[in-house]
């Protein structure tokens, strides 16, 4: 990916109500600039103007011994974007 660029995303967990995860996005300095919680989807985007790492954290805390299955879209534009 190049810096700047604009990039946004999907997910999706294919679970009943136990599949509901909390998602962050983390810049390259660790900080958190996307939080979804206690969601089975989400849209997310931003503008990625900082180099580095950038993470994307999935969590479930509150069921250990279950599977499911997780769909994770990324897409990434050098258009920037104002932020809404």
């Amino acid at each position: 990916m190049e810096i700047p660029s604009y990039v946004r995303g999907a997910y999706f967990v294919s679970s009943d109500e136990k599949g509901k995860i909390d998602f962050y996005v983390v810049d390259p300095k660790n900080k958190t600039i996307q939080t979804k919680l206690d969601k089975r989807e989400g849209l997310f985007y931003f503008n990625a103007t900082k180099k580095g790492v950038y993470s994307f954290i999935f969590m479930n805390l509150k069921v250990f011994f279950f599977d499911f299955l997780m769909i994770f879209k990324l897409n990434f534009s050098r258009e920037l974007r104002k932020n809404k």
